[in-house]
């Protein structure tokens, strides 16, 4: 067993490696390679939308072919998908890169946790998961830190390009390794499980449906995606706006800062924020109005963006956590709907994410980045006022 933990530590740390090599150059990558903003928002759309719809069928698909094949599956995707974008100029290609990397990203989410979970089960091992998780949680963003500031700081300061290709190579050689180590995944006969896969999605589509016929759960569904709609601007495109405020290339120094930021946002609500026992919704709704303010100096004022971006990051991280929270504590009152009520709210996110990267990418084309930003934070934060009337009264109502 302490063999299959190792290669678990081992691999999940390898794929965040190769993650964050390249993740933070994307939006560069595709400005350096000559597309519009229009074409690179269709291509996170694309990404979004494949992810969501991948996502549902992957714990089938592994049970049909085993995590090794998966695995291997999703490595192998990932790194044509990686090499292909790195190098075309291409819209069409482009967008089937999207895709490959969108499957990729689907049959890996999750796989490897689910996999040590009930190998630890199954052996009766006396291992904490929690604890074996909490290991995960230093170890990888710590190489991952380190893979983002090299990747984007050294190798691709001149050639955005390169950390694209190694992290490529380096999905390969976790291929290959995934494929020769003895010992770890335990060899599963295939199995045909596709009506399955049909009657999951059947499943899902009449989940979605049913939560969303509670109108209080889906007005709140609905608020609870703004701050997601706030971030579509500057959690893309932060790369160019840094270089047009700062006027020198410091993507790779920048990373650590957000790392550093997301941290701080997760101590600073567990040591402080929830110790004040506070109504969630209303810390919530004073979060996101800090938030607003912020993108509005920001889209305002550009050479302040270096500091307040990453005030924005540490708010965006503490609304996230508030956000989910509130969703499993006080949304959720049967406890038997709680995967597929909080399965929904994500598809709804991704779905208005999918559809609205694209706008995204033409107004910045059409008017700049910082002036869409600016209307995305305006919209949003009407949209939010607006809904969280709604919620106040549905609340009183039910009183």
């Amino acid at each position: 067993m302490n063999w299959k933990i190792k290669n678990f530590y081992l691999i999940m740390t390898v794929e965040t490696i190769a993650e964050q090599m390249f993740v933070s150059l994307t939006y560069l990558l595709l400005i350096y390679l000559g597309y519009s903003m229009t074409e690179i928002g269709l291509l996170l759309a694309t990404f979004t939308a494949t992810t969501m719809v991948a996502e549902i069928p992957s714990g089938i698909l592994v049970d049909s072919i085993g995590e090794k094949r998966v695995m291997s599956l999703s490595f192998l995707l990932r790194a044509i998908g990686l090499f292909f974008m790195a190098g075309t100029r291409n819209i069409v290609v482009l967008i089937l890169t999207a895709v490959l990397t969108g499957l990729a990203v689907s049959l890996s989410s999750g796989t490897l946790q689910s996999w040590i979970v009930n190998e630890i089960k199954e052996a009766n091992a006396p291992y904490d998961i929690a604890q074996v998780f909490s290991n995960l949680k230093i170890i990888g963003p710590f190489f991952g830190l380190l893979s983002g500031f090299v990747g984007a700081q050294f190798l691709g300061k001149d050639n955005p390009a390169i950390p694209f290709y190694v992290a490529s190579a380096i999905l390969i050689g976790l291929l290959v390794y995934v494929q020769l180590v003895p010992n770890v995944f335990k060899p599963r006969p295939r199995q045909n499980h596709w009506g399955q896969i049909k009657q999951v999605y059947r499943e899902t589509v009449v989940n979605l449906i049913e939560a969303l016929k509670d109108s209080r759960i889906l007005l709140y569904f609905i608020m609870f995606s703004i701050p997601a709609v706030l971030d579509l601007g500057p959690s893309n495109q932060w790369q160019v706006i840094l270089g047009d405020a700062v006027q020198e290339y410091i993507v790779g120094y920048y990373i650590i800062g957000i790392g550093l930021a997301t941290i701080l946002s997760n101590l600073f609500l567990s040591k402080v924020l929830l110790k004040k026992k506070m109504d969630m919704v209303a810390l919530i709704d004073r979060v996101l109005l800090l938030d607003v303010v912020t993108l509005l100096v920001i889209s305002f004022y550009l050479p302040v963006f270096p500091y307040l971006f990453l005030f924005h990051v540490f708010l965006v991280g503490i609304n996230g956590t508030l956000i989910i929270t509130y969703i499993h504590e006080k949304l959720i009152k049967q406890d038997h709907l709680r995967t597929s009520l909080v399965s929904s709210f994500y598809s709804l996110q991704a779905l208005a994410s999918s559809l609205l990267l694209t706008v995204n990418g033409y107004l910045s084309d059409l008017i700049g980045i910082s002036k869409t930003w600016l209307a995305f934070t305006l919209i949003s934060i009407l949209v939010f006022l607006a809904l969280r009337g709604l919620t106040a009264r549905k609340e009183e109502s039910q009183a």
